[in-house]
């Protein structure tokens, strides 16, 4: 009978200690998750990251980001315009009426923004359908490489921070007819 006990109490023993291993393991796996779902809640989007900066391109327009909006740019001597996601209707650009525009988020992280326009055919000479797609991905505190893709088309260039350019009088450039 003193076997028996013994035997029992070793297995007793075996079960606290696998349960003391599970638990310990649920603990730490549970931790891990934990961590991992607030570093990535608290990691923001590229448009809260630069959110108010201003980034200049050698040709000396200027790209603004702001929450709420896609992108802004003051463009040298024309004036300074502002782009939304949406669909726009019977635009005027370049001697064509395009019957559809349409302004669209591809993707966004906190380090790289992926934006495309896309036409309808157009009314009037020379006037296709067409997707254009940027994509503005930060190399540095200071510099951002634009990627442009143009029907495929594609073509890169670099803009470089500059002191925060006003938006205040901005009009929106899929409505004016100044389509990327």
């Amino acid at each position: 009978m003193g076997k028996l006990k013994t035997e029992q109490s070793k297995h007793q023993k075996n079960q606290m200690k696998n349960i003391f291993l599970l638990l310990t393991l649920l603990f730490l796996v549970c931790s891990c998750s934990n961590n991992n779902s607030s570093s990535s809640s608290n990691s923001q989007l590229f448009r809260d990251n630069y959110n108010n900066t201003s980034w200049a391109d050698s040709w000396g327009d200027v790209y603004t980001f702001k929450t709420g909006k896609l992108f802004y740019i003051n463009l040298k001597n024309q004036g300074s315009f502002f782009y939304n996601v949406g669909t726009y209707n019977n635009i005027n650009y370049d001697n064509c009426i395009y019957k559809t525009v349409n302004n669209i988020l591809v993707s966004e992280d906190a380090d790289t923004f992926s934006i495309r326009q896309t036409t309808s055919t157009g009314i009037g000479s020379n006037c296709p359908a067409t997707s254009v797609i940027f994509t503005f991905q930060v190399l540095n505190q200071n510099t951002i490489e634009v990627k442009t893709n143009y029907d495929g088309s594609i073509d890169s260039y670099i803009i470089n921070k500059v002191n925060s350019v006003s938006t205040q009088n901005a009009v929106d450039g899929t409505s004016a007819g100044l389509l990327w």
